[in-house]
This record gives C-alpha cells, structure tokens and sequence, in this order.
C-alpha cells in the first residue's frame, strides 16, 4: 500500500468514525481544538495526522487505533505487517503500525515504528511502562522526568533496547542518515 493510499484509508476509516457518532467536522474542531479544514483533509486522505492527534481524536469518538484495523482473524492473534493499522505519520516521516488488534482487552500495545532520517516521535507521556528494541538504525532517546524536568539522553543502535516509566516525558529522534526500525510495547495499552 502506498502512502496515499494509507492516508486515503486512514481518513475514510476517520470519516466513518465520525459520522457513526453523528459529529459535523466543525463540532470535533472546536471539541479539539483543530480547524475543520485540517481534519477535512486527513478524512479525504489529503494530509496525515500526528500520533498525538490521531489519539486524541479517537479518544473522542470513544474508539481506538484497534478500531481502524481491518479484522479478518476472528481471534485476533495474528496481525501481517502488512495489514497492521497505519496511525497516519507518513507526512512527517514517521510511519507507525500497530501490532495487534483489539487493545482495549490487551495488557500491551505493540507498535512498529519506521523513521526516516531526521524525524521525530514525541514528546508523549502516558501512564504505565514502556519498551523499545531498535531493528534498524540510530534514534535518540530523550527522557524527561515530570516531577524533576531532569533530562535521560541515550543514543541506541540496532539491538539495543530501552525500558522506562511512559509517564516520564519521551522522545524518539532518529539521528543516523538511513531509515531507523523500531518497536515499542506499551502496558497498559493506552492508544
């Protein structure tokens, strides 16, 4: 699938959501704080949307990223790369697949994440715990401790690994001139 088409069926997947729950683009801007212009463009597949975003939007549809995948395993328990839902970072170099269906009554959240040279994931913090095997690649991986504003900079390469509570500030930065691979698991799922 090409990066129009993700965008296209990302966006359709969104305008269902929406619709489904009887919104009008304009009611979601002003709930979220988006011009509707903007969220025109993601539903016709015209513009991406940060993951940030794409949360907060789902979480006001009361869905999640588990309810933009295509389900043709009834039991959810296995998910083709492939076929993993797209959560829509291809505009800013970043493309971010979830690993497994269903995360609502799941205790982790896999993601793949695929970085172009320079971009960047983050600042997010969540609740729960976090992990991150590198595949591919050099990233830049910034920790910032809430309470504290103290600053973790660690620089890891393909087969490191990195572990840490999601709700100290984090970001992922690829830093090498190829593309950077990595996953991520989340407990609890949270996207």
């Amino acid at each position: 699938m090409t990066v129009n088409e993700s965008l296209w069926a990302l966006g359709h997947k969104l305008n269902k959501l929406r619709l489904n729950k009887g919104y009008t683009l304009q009611e979601v801007a002003e709930a979220l704080g988006f011009s509707a212009a903007f969220l025109s463009m993601v539903e016709n597949g015209r513009s991406g949307i940060s993951f940030s975003n794409l949360q907060k939007l789902l979480a006001f549809y009361g869905s999640t990223i588990a309810d933009l995948a295509e389900k043709k395993d009834p039991y959810g328990r296995v998910v083709r790369l492939e076929q993993a839902a797209s959560l829509g970072y291809h505009q800013e170099g970043v493309e971010a697949l979830l690993l497994v269906r269903d995360t609502i009554n799941r205790a982790i959240e896999p993601i793949y994440f695929r970085l172009q040279p320079g971009a960047v994931v983050g600042y997010m913090q969540h609740e729960g715990e976090e992990f991150g095997f590198v595949l591919e690649g050099t990233l830049e991986v910034s920790l910032i401790d809430p309470e504290s504003e103290n600053e973790e900079v660690y620089i890891i390469e393909k087969g490191d690994t990195v572990y840490y509570p999601s709700t100290m500030k984090h970001r992922y930065t690829n830093i090498g001139n190829r593309v950077a691979i990595f996953l991520a698991a989340v407990t609890p799922s949270t996207f």
